[in-house]
């Protein structure tokens, strides 16, 4: 049998190489998204108001690390292509080149971040404590924005490679921490103070950063599909230029969403605490129906770069529009689960009967779009695995 980790995509089932490749990237993108869920059931154990603060500086956070989901997208169609033609030695330098970028435009934004912090949430809130709680949250966050920066990137690393089952189990390693740290740090125990939306930040960064170390021993050991050599840990212009040439129009089209998203949530603002705390938690268990199909989208990504690497363009068309079909049918069965148990799931954040009717309103909207929603992002990163941005 071979090694799930080193699985030939060019070859076989596309139904099982799909799943293969997305099974272990969905438990994946659900631990992240579980990550911010534990984050959300303590932070609402402080009141609506500081909801509403974590959900407003959610979106400037969104708005920022587009960036590195852009460069991630770059860095896996690459890596995708190279070891699709048999090329894990040029692979393994655009996965450093990837994580020196990553580094640099991160340190930049945790700079630029942290004194922007409340400016930015000026423009989204009107409420002084909201802007004053979001202002706590985003300062470390933005303090801390390298940790999550490379761990997206080195997950993707290792998604391009086609091991998509250790960032699985890394990911829910961090979860794992992130559980531990949250109480902790939010509500103080005996030696440790209480640090409310602080705590909150300040786990969600030590868990990604635990993440992140421990991806990177295991692409310098090799443990994964590529070896990343220390001595190669120097800066070449000519690979990170070929990843921003990917990664640049990507960029464009997801600043212009986030963007949207972010003036969005100052529209929702203008109705109040309620309706921003209503709207956070109904975008919150949206998200657990979008992290399926993402991993869904960068497994087709995967399969697409790889077989057009091996010179099969039929098979990698195939690939994607199957992977369609697959998220699909996903997205009818829980829209019609979550319809039913809306204000069962809003409830258990807030219970607060009107932001119980808000979100529940929301929520009941939304899901209407779902199969939208599934052709869009699998043929959006579909066309990315094929370099096409």
């Amino acid at each position: 049998m071979k090694d799930k980790k080193h699985r030939d995509l060019t070859e076989g089932s596309i139904i099982k190489n799909i799943f293969a490749l997305a099974l272990p990237a969905m438990a994946s993108n659900v631990f992240q998204t579980v990550l911010g869920l534990v984050d959300m059931v303590f932070v609402s154990r402080l009141g609506t108001s500081s909801i509403a603060a974590v959900g407003a500086s959610g979106s400037v956070m969104f708005l920022i690390m587009t960036i590195a989901i852009s460069i991630s997208i770059g860095t896996i169609a690459l890596i995708a292509r190279f070891v699709g033609a048999g090329d894990s030695d040029y692979a393994g330098q655009v996965a450093i080149q990837a994580l020196i970028f990553g580094t640099i435009i991160s340190s930049f934004l945790a700079f630029v971040g942290f004194f922007a912090a409340r400016p930015l949430l000026t423009f989204l809130v009107s409420e002084a404590e909201v802007i004053d709680l979001g202002q706590q949250y985003l300062s470390i966050m933005f303090l801390g924005i390298a940790t999550m920066f490379l761990s997206f990137l080195a997950n993707g690393i290792m998604q391009g490679s086609g091991d998509t089952f250790t960032p699985m189990v890394i990911n829910g390693i961090a979860v794992g921490c992130n559980i531990i740290f949250d109480p902790l740090l939010i509500f103080g125990i005996s030696f440790l103070p209480r640090m409310g939306v602080r705590g909150a930040a300040l786990a969600t960064v030590m868990a990604r950063g635990i993440g992140f170390a421990i991806s990177l021993f295991i692409l310098v050991k090799g443990y994964s599909r590529l070896k990343l050599q220390l001595s190669r840990f120097r800066i070449d212009f000519r690979i990170i230029w070929r990843i921003i040439k990917i990664a640049l129009p990507s960029a464009i089209e997801m600043l212009t969403r986030s963007s949207a998203y972010f003036i969005f949530m100052k529209i929702v603002a203008i109705y109040g605490t309620v309706t921003v705390a209503a709207y956070v938690v109904g975008g919150r268990l949206d998200s657990l129906v979008w992290m399926p199909g993402f991993a869904l989208a960068t497994a087709s990504s995967t399969l697409v770069g790889q077989n057009l690497g091996a010179g099969k363009p039929e098979r990698a068309e195939h690939s994607a529009w199957t992977t369609v079909g697959i998220y699909a049918a996903i997205m009818i069965f829980f829209g019609i689960i979550f319809y039913i148990l809306a204000p069962t799931l809003i409830g258990f954040f807030d219970r607060s009967q009107e932001v119980i009717r808000v979100g529940t309103n929301y929520f009941r909207i939304t899901i209407f779009g779902y199969l939208f929603l599934a052709a869009a992002i699998v043929l959006s990163r579909s066309l990315n695995g094929a370099g096409d941005t």
